[in-house]
């Protein structure tokens, strides 16, 4: 009598594996890919939540700055200088963002020759560091500030960022500051 063995079938064949093996591979193509997306569909989220914050939170700071006006220096109608009755000269200035030159001394005239530094209107923690808000001018017409083209842009770039108004063809907007009291103006 012969002894035979049966050997266990159990396990997968040289086939089966290299299948197992590729669809694996495409299971795991379509997950990473499923996430590089969402990571990049939450990059962009984020970012727009803080352009929004920015020009939000810059409108609020120019309001803060303008509405207590009660005397203005204009070059035309575009605001040179303005100041509260018992401030200093301010002037509002742009480079890569909005900043505020405040004048020693109450004289408009001499307003120009003793500056201090300009301060961030908006500080880079709150501007998220890669943005920052700008605008084309502001002109005080009618007893109110006009602000147009007031826009978040990227740093490094002028471009306004294209979601933030999808209706002005230049993707910024017109603000109107009223102030609390009236105005005195120089030429």
């Amino acid at each position: 009598m012969t002894n035979t063995k049966h050997r266990s079938r159990s396990g997968f064949t040289l086939a089966e594996t290299l299948v197992a093996m590729l669809l694996m591979s495409f299971v795991g193509l379509i997950v990473t890919g499923g996430i590089a997306m969402s990571a990049r569909v939450y990059g962009r989220i984020v970012e727009r939540s803080n352009a929004e914050l920015l020009l939000s939170t810059t409108l609020l700071e120019l309001r803060d700055q303008l509405d207590r006006v009660n005397e203005v220096q204009l070059s035309g109608t575009t605001l040179a200088s303005y100041r509260e009755s018992t401030s200093n000269w301010k002037k509002l200035s742009l480079s890569q963002g909005i900043f505020v030159t405040e004048y020693k001394g109450y004289s408009v005239t001499g307003a120009s020759s003793k500056s201090f530094s300009p301060q961030p209107l908006v500080t880079d923690e709150a501007a998220g560091k890669s943005l920052y808000a700008t605008y084309t001018s502001i002109t005080y017409e009618n007893g109110n500030f006009v602000i147009t083209g007031l826009k978040v842009c990227k740093k490094d770039t002028t471009t306004a960022l294209a979601w933030l108004d999808r209706n002005k063809p230049e993707n910024s907007a017109t603000y109107i500051i009223r102030p609390l009291e009236d105005i005195r103006q120089y030429s």
